[in-house]
């Protein structure tokens, strides 16, 4: 084994002894009489400043989640609709039997026909919407989807581009998580131009969570309600929602906020 002279010992001695001391020193020496050296930091005096900030008048915003759809107040007739009957009993809408328009809106006809769709149809409940039944119902200003369904198929509403407001418990597809879904939307970043631009008012009536990237660049959106049930919003779920000035959540039962939400 090699050994090392005095005078190489000495020098790593003195080396040892002028490097810096970086590690937390506790009170564990051999004997216990190491101590801390104490820092004293000087004072923090925070301004006090008058809070001059307005409330923001909610009322705008509070009269349209309230007010909607409260003019309409009977479900649309039954033989509007064409559905289908499953071995279970329930109902599945599958089509409107509003024609297509899109001659007519562009001579400027009044666009303001609201669809409040039946819970039941010949005493059987309806739990779902098919794929394109609302197809390029370029008529329709609002539609309102009863809480007893519990899906609706990709592109129910795809081009129904006059749509303002809607009421839904249902506001994504099984197999697609994002709004724009239901509009015929493959991703959620097509939701930009695929959800109506000018559907400006939301209320879901129930969920308990708004998926990641559910409201993906939906920049047309001004005023959202969500239900009691809602615990989580998840992460960029309103991004880049531009347009969005007023979000309710029904009750206290909210837990968590996604990031970039």
């Amino acid at each position: 084994m090699m050994k090392r002279s005095p005078l190489a010992a000495s020098i790593a001695a003195l080396l040892l002894l002028t490097l810096p001391l970086t590690a937390c020193r506790g009170s564990g020496g051999a004997d216990g009489d190491e101590t801390h050296e104490v820092v004293t930091l000087p004072a923090v005096t925070i301004p006090t400043t008058p809070d001059d900030r307005k409330p923001t008048d909610l009322t705008p915003y509070t009269d349209r989640l309230e007010g909607l759809f409260s003019a309409a107040e009977d479900t649309s007739p039954v033989e509007d609709f064409t559905y289908e009957v499953s071995e279970d009993g329930t109902i599945t809408i599958t089509g409107y039997g509003v024609a297509p328009s899109t001659e007519t809106a562009e001579e400027g006809a009044d666009m303001d026909i609201v669809v409040v769709i039946p819970d039941t149809i010949e005493g059987m409940t309806v739990t779902a919407i098919a794929a394109g039944a609302f197809r390029d119902k370029t008529v329709l200003k609002a539609v309102s989807v009863p809480d007893t369904v519990t899906s609706i198929g990709k592109g129910a509403f795809a081009g129904c581009k006059n749509l303002t407001s809607m009421r839904t418990p249902v506001f994504t597809c099984e197999d697609a998580p994002y709004f724009g879904a239901i509009f015929g939307a493959e991703t959620h970043e097509a939701n930009g131009y695929t959800v109506p631009n000018g559907l400006a008012n939301l209320v879901l009536t129930a969920g308990e969570s708004v998926p990641d990237c559910a409201f993906y660049a939906c920049r047309g959106l001004e005023v959202v309600g969500l239900p009691e049930t809602m615990t989580e919003i998840g992460d960029f779920a309103f991004y880049g929602c531009q347009s969005l000035a007023y979000l309710r959540v029904e009750g206290a039962s909210l837990e968590a906020v996604g990031r970039n939400a």
